[in-house]
């Protein structure tokens, strides 16, 4: 698993995507990063959550599989 946080925004997830990556998880409050990842790389699944209880609701998506 690669991971960003320290390149512009925009550069690792296009790189991310072009790798084969199609879902990105954002954690933490508000979705700029998961709006810019949406612009970025349009057929992604973008992921959001907010807080610690929130992220069984991420896991849920992701066990939906």
């Amino acid at each position: 698993m690669r991971t960003g946080g320290t390149a512009a925004v925009g550069g690792t997830e296009a790189e991310l995507a072009a790798d084969g990556a199609r879902r990105f998880i954002e954690i933490g409050p508000g979705k700029v990063l998961a709006g810019l990842i949406r612009r970025t790389c349009r057929d992604a699944e973008v992921l959001t959550t907010h807080s610690v209880e929130a992220i069984d609701e991420v896991a849920n998506v992701l066990a939906g599989e």
